[in-house]
């Protein structure tokens, strides 16, 4: 065999396994299905009367047996150094989502990632849920301070529901989040699009463009949806927080030193308001909101299984009424406070064991209509909220984690009597989880 021979079979021979390795690395769309069940036992002992929603036929149970099921569907391809794929979060339990949600879906997204980072598309998560760092990452069982607890009790501040009431401070933080993080049934689907920088030494940047948090779904849902007014519900009308064009994002960073994992973030979001259509309780009676603007930092640290962490985040006066409208004359509002929480959360991990204790706390000024008269009304006093939660969780076999926790919750609008103005009580959680 000549040696130009014995070259140029080489060459094919290395060209044959070039080819192989990447082909190898190569991968159509494959789907992987899975779920998850957690059936969970509860007791709240919150002020019986929070517990009439507005009617004594309307009860809502102090107890119950409840489920919160929902299936994964995920699909991931691999084509050279392009990654891209897909993710369907179904609800599949017997009535509305533990949120309220009624749509059979609870998240939608693609994505597509390479060395230049990723991004996301669809009805998801943003990317302060991708980049926060505190209290709420450290929490067993349900979510501790951010967890079922809330479902099982009334957030709503004004417990009466009587008009004569209807200033209360219903955008009260009640859990740890920005503005667009409150209402997760409202803002999580609201469609987005997320980018992701790589990490580098430890630090990576996220930012999400949210078009209007109304929109969601097919285009379908772009109709009934106004680029200028969020349509007021509730008793009170800080309960819709309608905004557009939202930017939210910021950086995550990560560094170990020693045994001690250090994690820090910085996140924000700016918007536009849309007015509030207030002609169901006035005719031609409009208000305009302050722009959202609010912003976080989180911090936590890790070593042998210790974990410690907390975050402050501070609304403005994202969402509260500034200008209000009958017809075309117009006068401004005053008085409006700033929103603030703080939140710390401590946990430690040993084997398949993991306990967690945190405590959160929040404050913001009242605002609100009078139903009565129909007029703005302001609070000149701060609204308070607190909640102690303590959890502890068992990985019994894998995917399944029985759990138990209990949470201790006050809710405080100042502006009203206590009998409307104050839900406290407490909420025990016992139940397992299961993955698959």
């Amino acid at each position: 065999m000549s040696k130009k021979t014995k070259i140029a079979l080489a060459s094919a021979i290395l060209a044959a396994g070039v080819a192989s390795v990447a082909s190898a690395h190569d991968r159509a769309p494959t789907v992987k299905l899975g779920g998850s069940i957690d059936a969970q036992f509860g007791y709240q002992s919150q002020k019986s009367g929070f517990n009439n929603a507005g009617s004594t036929t309307n009860q809502r149970s102090k107890y119950g047996l409840v489920n919160d099921t929902k299936v994964h569907v995920k699909a991931d391809a691999h084509k050279g150094g392009l990654k891209y794929g897909g993710k369907i979060v179904l609800n599949t339990d017997t009535s509305n989502a533990k949120n309220g949600e009624s749509s059979v879906a609870n998240k939608t997204m693609m994505f597509v990632e390479s060395s230049l980072g990723r991004l996301e598309a669809g009805s998801y998560t943003g990317a302060y849920d991708g980049l926060r760092v505190g209290a709420t990452r450290l929490s067993s069982a349900t979510g501790g301070i951010n967890g079922d607890w809330k479902y099982w009790v009334s957030q709503d501040i004004d417990g009466s529901f009587s008009a004569a009431t209807g200033a209360g401070i219903n955008a009260l933080p009640y859990k740890p989040g920005l503005p667009t993080e409150f209402d997760r049934s409202y803002q999580q689907n609201a469609s987005k699009l997320t980018y992701y920088t790589p990490t580098f030494r430890g630090l990576k940047a996220g930012v999400t463009w949210t078009p209007d948090t109304e929109q969601h779904g097919t285009v379908n849902k772009l109709v009934g949806v106004s680029k200028d007014y969020t349509t007021a519900v509730g008793p009170s009308t800080n309960q819709a927080k309608g905004y557009k064009n939202v930017f939210q994002g910021g950086l995550n960073y990560h560094h170990k030193f020693d045994k001690i994992t250090w994690k820090f973030s910085a996140l924000g979001e700016v918007g536009k308001a849309k007015k509030y259509d207030l002609s169901a309780i006035g005719a031609g009676l409009s208000a305009k909101r302050h722009d959202l603007s609010a912003w976080e930092l989180g911090a936590s640290a890790h070593y042998m299984g210790f974990g410690v962490g907390g975050a402050y985040g501070d609304w403005g006066k994202s969402g509260l009424m500034k200008t209000r409208y009958v017809g075309a004359s117009s006068s401004s509002i005053t008085g409006a406070k700033a929103g603030k929480y703080w939140n710390i959360a401590t946990n430690y991990e040993h084997g398949y064991y993991s306990a967690s204790a945190g405590y959160m706390a929040s404050e913001t000024g009242g605002y609100g209509v009078d139903l009565t008269t129909n007029t703005p009304a302001y609070s000149t006093k701060k609204g308070k909220a607190e909640v102690f939660s303590f959890g502890v969780d068992y990985k019994l076999a894998p995917g399944l984690m029985p759990y138990a926790e209990v949470t201790h919750f006050s809710l405080k609008d100042r502006s009203q009597t206590p009998a409307d103005g104050r839900n406290t009580g407490t909420v025990f959680l016992a139940g397992s989880k299961l993955s698959f």
